[in-house]
């Protein structure tokens, strides 16, 4: 354990003196020694007692990281805040701007599927300590396409190409077949017609 050592000023007052010190830290267990002090020397025994600073805002997750690792599903990670949660709970929670508020937990490890595809989200996270929340750190993200729905559209669209291409050449198929009847038709009355006049 790291100890550090403080000092605090005296305010005097009629009933006796006040110590007071500003630039103690949320959220953070003290022992407290006090003792009077006459020419920078310690003449009392003084006395000792614990204490706790009141909880405080947390500040930003550190290295918040938004990675695409399917079509429709990402990845959120990050790093605690620099100077801790400053309260009784350490929890993430991740927010997607316009859509939902995800999760809690107490690792910033997240992984959201089910989103909506070729879609723009604004992901959100904050440290929350039980009182307090951060300041919001923020990414941007974007889904990409369905690749089933694009196949099952690919193959929908080539089977109508196909039946399109077998119906024309169907149809050429049956004018030939008309025409090459008409002809054989005339030639037949040409034929008979010839044959009369023999």
């Amino acid at each position: 354990m790291h100890h550090t050592k403080v000092y605090g000023t005296t305010v005097r007052e009629p009933r006796g003196g006040i110590c007071k010190y500003d630039e103690l830290k949320r959220y953070t267990r003290y022992i407290i020694e006090v003792y009077a002090v006459y020419n920078n020397k310690k003449v009392t025994q003084g006395s000792t007692f614990r204490g706790q600073t009141k909880p405080g805002v947390p500040d930003k997750v550190q290295q918040l990281k938004v990675h695409l690792i399917k079509h429709n599903v990402i990845r959120v990670t990050c790093s605690p805040p620099v100077g801790g949660f400053k309260g009784p709970k350490k929890v993430y929670i991740i927010r997607l701007i316009g859509d939902r508020e995800v999760e809690e937990t107490d690792e910033c490890q997240f992984e959201i599927g089910d989103l909506s595809y070729l879609t723009s989200y604004t992901v959100q996270v904050v440290a929350f300590n039980g009182m307090f929340e951060s300041e919001a750190e923020t990414r941007n993200v974007s889904t990409h396409y369905d690749d089933k729905t694009l196949s099952g559209i690919l193959i929908f669209i080539l089977i109508i190409l196909i039946i399109i291409l077998v119906a024309l050449r169907l149809s050429v198929f049956i004018k030939k077949r008309k025409k090459s009847k008409t002809v054989t038709k005339e030639e037949i009355q040409l034929t008979s017609t010839a044959k009369a006049y023999i």
